[in-house]
């Protein structure tokens, strides 16, 4: 993610938190994450010892019943109560009674007022306007608040005030304070208005008020740029609005309170009653009612509190300087860095799991939040801890969607790459698989025609040593065209390991034979050494060691002068050994390494010395850790290098089989004996068809050759040769095709494929498609002989290939003469028939059905007969595949079909 990317996914998580914000959902979520995970955890307990609660409760209303009678009160029982607190050194009286209304003994209050000078009277907040006199204003202009300048407050329509009598002419001895609270709009009470104004005069708020009984109002101002609130000594944060937010402490009863029966009994001077100096000296009294019917109440963070207490919590919040403070971009500003400075975190990339982008994530939380209960703590400031956390975890997702969608791409473009590379492996591929097609044919004929010209005796000196030239030329380029077909196999992880037993002796003895020419050219003797004991057989892909050992043993022989070198061979506990000694220049311990990778040698001199790619290590290396083991090279400057292969060979008996899984050469028929039968081969190539012409001559076979696939079904069907040969790449129609042809037309004899393809796969899917063997070019005289002698007879042993039991039929002699010619008959209807499925033509196959339905049991043969009912039935419903295969039962049963004579 780029340092843009990361601006704009931080700019748009901003912006959701912020719109979230103002959400009901949001404000919700908020307060309880402030009220239930963040104060309960740093409230502190307090125990208020300077404010007294005197509460008018049931039991006081029942003791003074007596006296004073039932509730409302005279007012001479107020003014008892407030003259007595003046003398014993109260600091201010405030009640949280509205005297609105006219009582008796009200003179006797006025008076006590007018002496104590420390009193508070409560005003009430109206919210609809009433019709008022001049001398109302009057009286809330003498009691207002003074203030240089609008001030945020909390407005009115109008207000209940005293009566003008405990007031007028008291401004300075009476202080007026405003006891209405208003909860938020859920019903809770966090918040109360200092101020309160209406016909834009100013009161304060009952606390407030009496906070300042014995003084003048101060001039009250407002910082808007700090958000406080200046009155006289006193500076308090305040919301927007003028409001403080109080702290509730931990401890449920933090106040003294007294019942009124208590401090009437005290002021009258009752036995029993008298209150110490240290119990109202000092302090600021709240008087007022808790009971059901004259108190009122208030739902707030802690429960259900009463009115006189939230009063009396609002002091001391204001005396203390204990109320919360509202939030502050500052502080929230470093919440939220610290809530989205840990996913950012995760832009490093060792970071991106999920399990480290969750962790940073739930880290920046808890730090956040642990920071926001410490400045509750210390401060007593709130902070936007939801707000943080919103945008942590938006800034979380958008990176997690970025890491996603940079995934997704990556994905995306690794995709398309992967698709770009195997479409360019699948040209290389097919590149690989049209020239080596092209290499090999032509190859094929060089080499079998070369080998012709070598055999001749009439050839002197000169032209055998160019046959061996062109000999040893031509092996070199097929493998040359091997080795880029299986580096080009192993890119592509194509190639496959083909596990069978193996004789590990026939297997070096074949390499020692491949490569004795080169040797005795170079003048180098090879020894081969073995360990005391050998398996007679190991499980090894066969083919994939012997290229291994030749490509070895050919690299000793190339870079080694005249002399010696030595092959080991040793096998113990399931694992093979094989080291290559030779005595040639050695290599450069800097070079060890480079001679395994592809085109490399171990100096630039050696491609113009010995030539070659430098392919046959690196796939030798490459064969070895398919196998599952591992080829190194040990090597001293000037002295020689010792190559070593070593990979796991479990033993295994499989007698009489050599290293690529044929019959071992001492089970194996002569090369000299001649073969018999008839042999069809397809192939476009005309140099080609020479040489397997000349082949099948020398074999004693009887050989049809032809250019194309159609014309090899049409013949096929016509001959029926006792094997075909077919090649793959040819016009009209290719081998593939074809043979799918002759199998739907009941051709039943072998046929192999001539192909340049050598992948396993390759081979399958021929076989699948209906050949019994493929042949790679270029193809050897004695492997073409080998695999012919397998499935044709020779004379030495007529019944080779054709492993199948007679069927003997005894006859009437009077049929001897008639039977021969009978069958011959017979074989000339099955070509008949094939020739007529080549044209969808049914016709002649119900007619010669009929016909041989009807002779066949003349004849003594009841199985011709019922194949022919079957034909006729078959070609009236022009089932070609029906009749197909009984047509092959048909060829089959006449070949078998053995007659004696009673």
């Amino acid at each position: 993610m780029t340092g843009w990317h990361l601006f704009k996914a931080m700019c748009v998580a901003l912006l959701i938190t912020a719109l979230f914000s103002q959400t009901t959902a949001y404000e919700q979520t908020d307060l309880w994450l402030a009220e239930t995970v963040q104060q309960p955890w740093v409230a502190k307990e307090f125990h208020f010892t300077d404010t007294l609660i005197v509460d008018i409760d049931e039991e006081s209303m029942v003791r003074l019943a007596p006296q004073f009678g039932a509730w409302p009160y005279k007012r001479d029982i107020y003014g008892l109560v407030t003259g007595y607190l003046k003398d014993v050194g109260a600091r201010t009286v405030a009640y949280d009674i509205l005297f609105s209304e006219q009582r008796e003994g009200d003179d006797i209050f006025s008076r006590a007022i007018r002496h104590a000078d420390n009193v508070v009277l409560s005003s009430v907040a109206l919210s609809s306007p009433h019709k008022r006199e001049a001398s109302y204003h009057a009286q809330l202009a003498e009691l207002a608040w003074p203030v240089s300048a609008p001030v945020p407050a909390k407005h009115w329509d109008d207000m209940t005030l005293p009566r003008m009598e405990f007031t007028s002419g008291l401004s300075a001895t009476v202080r007026l304070g405003v006891i209405n609270i208003s909860p938020d709009e859920d019903g809770t009470l966090r918040r109360v208005s200092l101020l309160h104004e209406s016909y834009g005069k100013y009161l304060p708020n009952a606390a407030l008020a009496a906070l300042f009984s014995q003084q003048p109002y101060p001039v009250i101002k407002y910082l808007p740029d700090e958000q406080h609130f200046q009155v006289g000594q006193y500076t308090w944060p305040v919301t927007t609005q003028g409001e403080i937010l109080l702290q509730y402490p931990k401890n449920p009863a933090p106040f003294l309170v007294m019942p009124f029966y208590r401090l009437v009994f005290a002021a009258m001077g009752m036995p029993g009653y008298t209150l110490a100096p240290s119990e109202i000296q000092g302090k600021t009294i709240v008087i007022g009612s808790a009971t059901a019917s004259l108190g009122d109440y208030a739902v707030t963070p802690q429960g259900i509190r009463v009115g006189l207490h939230v009063v009396a919590l609002t002091y001391q919040n204001l005396a203390q300087n204990m109320m919360l403070r509202p939030h502050k971009w500052s502080w929230d500003l470093i919440l939220v860095l610290l809530c989205m400075a840990f996913p950012l975190l995760t832009m490093h990339r060792r970071l991106q799991s999920v399990i480290s982008m969750s962790m940073l994530a739930i880290i920046g939380i808890l730090s956040a939040y642990f920071l926001s209960l410490a400045l509750l703590s210390v401060l007593n400031q709130q902070s936007a801890l939801l707000f943080a956390v919103t945008a942590g975890l938006m800034l979380y997702f958008l990176m997690g969607l970025v890491r996603i969608k940079t995934l997704y791409g990556e994905k995306q473009r690794i995709s398309y790459e992967k698709r770009v590379a195997e479409e360019a492996n699948a040209l290389k591929s097919k590149f690989l698989t049209r020239i080596t097609h092209e290499l090999r044919t032509p190859l094929t004929a060089i080499m079998g025609l070369n080998g012709f010209m070598s055999e001749n005796p009439l050839l002197s000196s000169d032209a055998k040593k160019a046959t061996q030239i062109i000999e040893q030329n031509s092996e070199y380029l097929l493998r040359l065209i091997d080795d880029l077909l299986d580096q080009a196999k192993i890119e592509a992880g194509q190639m496959d390991l083909d596990v069978h037993p193996v004789v590990i002796h026939d297997l070096i003895e074949s390499v020692i034979d491949t490569l004795r020419g080169l040797a005795i050219s170079k003048n180098v003797e090879v020894n081969v050494w073995y360990a005391e004991y050998i398996p007679s057989a190991i499980m090894v892909d066969g083919l994939r060691l012997r290229q291994i050992v030749i490509n070895l043993l050919g690299n000793a022989l190339k870079f080694s002068g005249p002399g010696r070198l030595y092959l080991r061979v040793r096998w113990e506990n399931a694992w093979l050994d094989v080291a290559v000694q030779d005595t040639g220049p050695g290599i450069l311990k800097n070079a060890q390494e480079r001679i395994f990778e592809e085109f490399q040698q171990g100096h630039s001199s050696i491609t113009h010395m010995h030539g070659g790619i430098g392919l046959g290590l690196t796939i030798s290396r490459d064969f070895a850790h398919l196998m599952g083991g591992t080829l190194s090279v040990e090597s001293v400057l000037n002295e020689g290098s010792t190559f070593s292969l070593r990979i796991p060979a479990p033993q295994t008996e499989m007698p009489g089989m050599d290293a690529d899984g044929m019959q071992s050469r001492a089970s194996m028929i002569s090369f000299d004996r001649k073969l018999t039968g008839r042999v069809l081969l397809a192939d476009d190539s005309e140099d080609a068809r020479i040489l397997f012409k000349g082949y099948f001559d020398k074999m004693g076979l009887y050989s049809v050759v032809v250019e194309n696939g159609l014309i090899a079904v049409e013949t096929a069907l016509v001959e029926q040769p006792d094997i075909v040969l077919m090649d793959m790449e040819m016009p009209v129609m290719n081998g593939l095709d074809a043979v799918r042809l002759l199998r739907q037309r009941g051709y039943i004899k072998p046929i192999l494929a001539l192909t340049a393809h050598t992948s396993q796969s390759v081979y399958d899917e021929l076989r699948q498609a209906g050949f019994d063997d493929c042949l790679s070019k270029p193809i050897k005289q004695d492997v073409l002989w080998r695999v012919l002698a397998e499935r044709l007879s020779s004379p030495e042993n007529p019944d080779s290939g054709h492993n199948v039991d007679n069927i003997t039929v005894r006859l009437d002699p009077g049929l001897k003469k008639l039977i021969g010619g009978y069958l011959e008959n017979r074989r000339r209807d099955v070509v008949v028939i094939r020739m007529a499925l080549t044209k969808n033509d049914f016709d002649p196959v119900r007619a010669i059905g009929h016909n041989i339905k009807g002779t066949g049991g003349g004849y003594g043969l009841d199985f011709i007969s019922k194949i022919g009912s079957e034909l006729e039935q078959a070609a009236l419903r022009s089932d070609a595949t029906t009749i197909t295969r009984l047509i092959a039962e048909l060829a089959d049963y006449l070949e078998r079909l053995k007659v004696e004579f009673d």
